[in-house]
């Protein structure tokens, strides 16, 4: 008797849930909770905000677990801060509760069929994987929001941001022998770099943090569970 393979779905985060305003609304609510006097908002920011790895995806990085990712990049976040006009002192320590702002919950957006399609993939016999760019907290913000995951594969802890080649090679490092479907938003860093990889996509096209680019098969989150084989 032939032993059936493990069935994965392998889900960008952007297509479940999105930080509100992007990382520039992440400063700017920095801004809002520990300097209201700063008449700077996300616009502002925006153009001073570079440097992030996945801005270099060909380039393998180390891992960045827990407080060392947030470490390298308050940097980042000052330079931000300081563009738009903050003096650099006070701009070193704001970058420094950049991350109290990126988790909270409340500034963030919920797919409506996220949790129930979740579920619906799980019942089919299928299990839901995270892969993304993205900084450690990501799948514990998930996990506050009601979308919990067994096994994640996020940039900050994987050294490879998407679309570089390993970054789907630590999946299959991880899973070993099995079948594999892709559902993300992104159609040039994300269901690229399924595709590549060999694996069928699904481009979601109401995913909260917008869809870029256009795929062959696209279908609505909620759709996708049905799309999955038997």
């Amino acid at each position: 008797m032939t032993r059936s393979r493990n069935r994965y779905l392998v889900l960008s985060p952007d297509v479940l849930a999105a930080r509100e305003g992007g990382w520039p609304g992440v400063l700017a609510d920095t801004l809002s909770r520990h300097a209201a006097d700063v008449p700077a908002d996300a616009a502002d920011l925006e153009p001073h905000l570079s440097g992030f790895p996945w801005e270099r995806p060909g380039e393998m990085h180390a891992d960045w677990p827990g407080d060392r990712w947030w470490g390298q990049h308050e940097p980042v976040f000052a330079a931000a801060f300081a563009g738009a006009g903050v003096p650099r002192r006070r701009a070193d320590a704001l970058a420094e509760r950049v991350r109290g702002a990126y988790r909270d919950t409340d500034r963030w957006r919920v797919h409506p069929d996220a949790a129930a399609t979740l579920t619906a993939v799980r019942e089919r016999g299928w299990t839901p994987l995270l892969l993304g760019n993205g900084p450690p907290d990501l799948p514990e913000v998930l996990g506050d929001l009601g979308l919990p995951f067994s096994q994640t594969f996020v940039s900050a802890t994987t050294g490879y941001e998407l679309p570089h080649p390993r970054a789907w090679e630590t999946v299959y490092d991880w899973a070993g022998d099995g079948r594999f479907w892709a559902a993300c938003a992104d159609a040039d860093r994300e269901c690229e770099a399924a595709w590549d990889a060999g694996v069928p996509v699904v481009q979601i096209t109401d995913a909260p943090g917008g869809t870029t680019g256009e795929w062959d098969r696209t279908a609505t989150l909620a759709e996708v569970p049905d799309l999955l084989p038997d």
